[in-house]
């Protein structure tokens, strides 16, 4: 979690986007700008812990603490109550790659709520990119095409040469 909340800081302009972020549109697309939170309703019908306990709004609130913090280190733990079981309640190490897959699926949705356009978000517009997927047939030569939207692909390494 940590290599990938570092990598995400980094990011100068997707984290410029999400400190950008304006929480009264978010809230508002939320549909909870009605009242603010009552303690004594339960959490199932408290429309602004949507907008509390978004992925997005914690990862903002983490860069904020990045940039502003006086403390030497950070403890997201709101951030981290807002991911799926298997990432919050297990202490052992992730594999960043699977973890970015399923934090990319929740900064999505939450994007999509700040979006200015459909299908442009602050994470499509800084993560995801197009390629194009062309198939040949070896019998009759036909190719189709297909475009496809990705957020990570595998770049093979070979071994290396093991002569001295």
């Amino acid at each position: 979690m940590n290599s990938v909340i570092q990598a995400l800081f980094f990011s100068q302009r997707f984290r410029l986007e999400v400190l950008g972020i304006n929480h009264e549109q978010y809230i508002e697309k939320a549909g909870a700008k009605e009242a603010a939170p009552d303690p004594g309703k339960p959490a199932a019908t408290n429309k602004w812990l949507h907008y509390f306990q978004s992925p997005l709004m914690q990862l903002q609130k983490v860069f904020a603490l990045l940039i502003k913090g006086t403390r030497p280190y950070i403890m997201p733990a709101g951030f981290r109550s807002t991911l799926p079981d298997y990432f919050k309640k297990s202490f052992m190490q992730q594999d960043a790659s699977e973890f970015f897959k399923v934090l990319s699926d929740l900064l999505e949705r939450d994007a999509k709520m700040v979006a200015v356009s459909p299908g442009d978000n602050v994470f499509s517009r800084n993560f995801e990119n197009r390629m194009r997927v062309k198939i040949q047939c070896k019998e009759c030569g036909t190719i189709s095409s297909k475009l496809e939207q990705f957020v990570d692909f595998f770049v093979p390494i070979s071994e290396p040469d093991k002569t001295v």
